[in-house]
């Protein structure tokens, strides 16, 4: 049985609708009697009212047992706890009945339980009374409602009686708490934020249920950190300069298939044809012509000459069914090992080794900015985190601080000190947090969603900065090899030399003279088209050719150009060689620096932390003041800082040697 303090009024709970079985007992101020009979005579009456009220109200029982109360000379205001069980409920109203009208009879003051609290000296009843509401309705589940004041209330023995009585509750029964609410109590002054509490029990079997929460209430997701290889893949899925470096392979593929036209079938054809004049004359002829990648070229042919020719011009005549004819062209000596069409091919060959390493090259640029960007990115975002901690620390202290300038243990100076400090790291803060800003949009250059546009990074997004490693740096030889096999400058120089070379070959080729060999077949067929009949045989025609200029100047031009060009670009090479070697160690003397200052920065930072929380603790305790403590904080967050600036310089340095290596990554460098 549940106990609460009596006499009251019973009514419907403060937003329960009518008829819902939830009721609530409102407690009256409990006043000393002027005598045992006015008390009984009052209880029999409250509990008419109660057994009328059950009847009025639809769907509800209401048991009111005994109620108990001892004099006090103060006026107290007691909360009341409403029961609703469906366990013989209408027996304990009729027993209820009983003992009314027996005590309303005999006119007697019902005996105090060995359990009611005793206060000074004098014995109140104050949790005797409990009221039973039973619910009819077959659409809801019975519940059992406890109700409780969420005020203090002025005795150590009343503030003590209602965890009991409700602990109690919930070992007697399988009942479990599944949903609260907070309602007023009637008749008890509450300002605003204070009410009742409710719990709402239901039997075991069901699951509790949380509240509804508002979209406030929903708890924020953190984002999964962003990695530098996620970067660096939407670097190659969708930069917009890299799209156009990509251009400047198809550029060189086009080329090298234009330069291929030289070598195409070509097909001719001609129709001439002189219909009026003394001599009319028709002729036609269609022909093939394939060059060929030794310098020479194959034709083939059919020709057919109608009419009356000019006596010069008989050898237009042929025969009815036309002539068949073929040749070939050898080069002797220009143009065998090497002409204008074949060197034409061979350059844009290399031209394509070209491009595809100037890709290479932009992409290498690409991924280092892009990887600057990165860890510049996630350097601003340690420190932003740095900069809250230091205002975290100096908000925390404020009101210690302003507690003790009211109780006058220190002097309000160092109040407004401390604001000062909050004010001035406030600043610092929204420094570090535009920075952060403006690293994150330059990092969105880089980092793109699926359909190319720029993602800018959230600061959930911020990783730690990953472990370090120092077996880099053991390996500076196997690094300089790499570098001049893998860098694109180098390929490209290459390749660029050469390009020289073939112009250096086609110079020499076009110093020496032009002589080659044609031969050229030619059979008629069809009825003879002339009496003499000299169409019919097989011909065969065989012709030598030479050409050479004399100052050849032009060839001897070209020769001194190509061959300066080339101890140009050797010298580049050498020079580019050399650059490529001082970067790689370039790279590893800030590795290994940086290695060496990571273990004495991350020492400097613990004993910053550690002698700040010292300095703390020593102000809390008044041996200390608060100039000591700032001093200490931004020592520790200068550690902090540094030790962010240095993990920064390593991992841009990694970045530079994945660039200088011109590999994906330095731990996939053989």
């Amino acid at each position: 049985m549940i106990k609460t303090a009596g006499p009251g009024r019973f009514g419907p709970a403060p937003g329960a609708p009518m008829g819902s079985g939830v009721a609530l007992l409102q407690p009256a101020a409990v006043t000393r009697p002027e005598s045992s009979s006015l008390q009984a005579g009052f209880s029999v009456c409250l509990r008419l009212c109660l057994l009328l009220l059950s009847l009025t109200l639809p769907g509800c029982t209401v048991i009111h047992t005994a109620a108990r109360e001892e004099t006090r000379s103060d006026e107290v205001r007691h909360p009341m706890v409403v029961a609703v069980r469906p366990d013989d409920a209408v027996t304990e109203m009729q027993s209820a009945a009983r003992e009314a009208s027996r005590t309303g009879r005999g006119g007697r003051t019902p005996r105090r339980s060995s359990a009611e609290p005793v206060i000074g000296g004098r014995e109140v009843a104050v949790a005797e009374m409990a009221t039973h509401v039973v619910a009819r309705s077959p659409s809801s589940a019975v519940a059992q409602a406890v109700v409780r004041d969420t005020r203090r209330m002025p005795t150590d023995p009343l503030e003590q009686s209602f965890p009991q009585e409700e602990d109690r509750l919930e070992a007697a029964s399988d009942w479990r708490p599944t949903r609260r609410s907070r309602i007023g109590v009637a008749g008890t002054p509450l300002s605003r934020g204070q009410a009742a509490e409710t719990a709402v029990f239901q039997r075991s079997g069901e699951q509790p249920r949380s509240p509804p929460t508002g979209g406030a209430d929903i708890p924020h997701v953190r984002a999964e950190p962003l990695e530098l290889d996620v970067v660096l893949e939407s670097v190659d899925r969708a930069f917009p300069l890299l799209d156009a470096a990509r251009a400047l392979r198809d550029i060189a593929e086009g080329q090298h298939l234009a330069a291929h036209g030289a070598f195409d079938l070509k097909v001719k054809a001609a129709s001439e044809n002189g219909p009026l004049g003394f001599y009319e004359t028709y002729r036609h002829r269609v022909g093939l012509e394939q060059p060929t990648y030794w310098g020479g070229s194959v034709f083939a042919g059919y020709r057919i000459g109608r009419g009356s020719f000019q006596p010069w011009y008989l050898e237009r005549l042929t025969d009815e069914g036309g002539e068949f004819n073929g040749g070939i062209i050898v080069p002797l000596l220009r143009n065998v090992g090497i002409d204008t069409r074949r060197a034409e091919l061979w350059k844009t060959n290399l031209g394509r080794q070209i491009a595809a390493a100037e890709f290479r090259l932009q992409r290498i640029g690409f991924v280092r900015d892009a990887s600057y960007a990165y860890w510049d990115w996630v350097a601003a975002g340690r420190r932003v985190r740095i900069s809250q901690r230091l205002l975290a620390l100096a908000r925390n202290r404020n009101e210690g601080i302003r507690r003790k300038v009211e109780t006058g243990a220190i002097d309000p100076p160092v109040l407004a000190d401390n604001q000062r400090l909050i004010a001035s790291r406030e600043a610092k803060l929204l420094a570090e947090r535009r920075k952060l800003q403006e690293t994150a949009v330059k990092l969105s250059l880089y980092y793109r969603d699926a359909d190319g546009r720029p993602v800018v990074p959230t600061a959930d997004q911020i990783p730690e900065f990953p472990e370090v490693t120092d077996s880099i740096t053991d390996r500076l030889d196997e690094h300089l090899r790499t570098a001049q096999q893998n860098r694109p400058e180098l390929q490209i120089l290459g390749s660029l030399r050469e390009q020289l070379e073939i112009d250096r070959r086609q110079a020499l080729n076009e110093t020496r003279p032009d002589l080659s060999v044609a031969v050229r077949t030619a059979k008629d067929v069809g009825p003879h088209a002339s009496s003499k009949r000299d169409k019919r045989p097989f011909e065969l025609e065989a012709g030598v050719f030479f050409e050479v200029p004399v100052q050849r100047r032009k060839a001897r031009g070209k020769l001194a150009a190509a061959e300066a060009k080339i101890r140009q670009v050797l010298a580049k090479r050498t020079m580019m060689s050399d650059k490529v070697a001082a970067e790689v160690q370039a790279v590893h003397a800030r590795l290994r620096a940086a290695l060496g200052r990571i273990d004495q920065v991350r020492e400097a930072r613990r004993l910053a932390e550690r002698l700040a929380d010292v300095e703390r603790r020593r102000f809390e305790l008044g041996n200390s003041d608060l100039l000591a403590v700032n001093l200490r904080e931004q020592q520790a967050a200068q550690a902090q800082i540094a030790e962010v600036e240095v993990l920064h310089e390593y991992f841009t340095a990694l970045a530079d040697l994945t660039a200088v290596l011109a590999v994906d990554s330095v731990r996939a460098a053989p």
